[in-house]
C-alpha cells in the first residue's frame, strides 16, 4: 500500500495554516506534523508560497464546485 505523501503534506500544511497563521508557518513544521522529510516537502513544492497557493486553489474549487450544485 502506497502513502500519498502529497496529501500528507497538504494535510499538515492546512492545519499549520489554520493554527499559527501563513507568517509562522514553517516548511520544517509542516514535515514534523505530515511526519515526511522537509526534503520530500521540496518534491513537490519549491516554496511555502506553492504550497500555500496550492492549497487555496483546491479550496477555491470545492467552494466553486459547491455553488454550482447549489443554483
Amino acid at each position: 500500500m502506497s502513502i500519498d505523501r502529497k496529501s500528507l503534506i497538504l494535510t499538515a500544511a492546512t492545519q499549520s495554516f489554520v493554527q499559527f497563521g501563513y507568517k509562522a508557518t514553517t516548511m520544517d513544521q509542516v514535515s514534523r506534523i505530515a511526519n515526511v522529510g522537509k526534503g520530500t516537502i521540496y518534491t513537490f513544492f519549491k516554496t511555502k508560497e506553492d504550497l500555500f497557493e496550492e492549497i487555496l486553489d483546491k479550496a477555491y474549487q470545492e467552494l466553486t464546485s459547491l455553488s454550482v450544485r447549489v443554483k
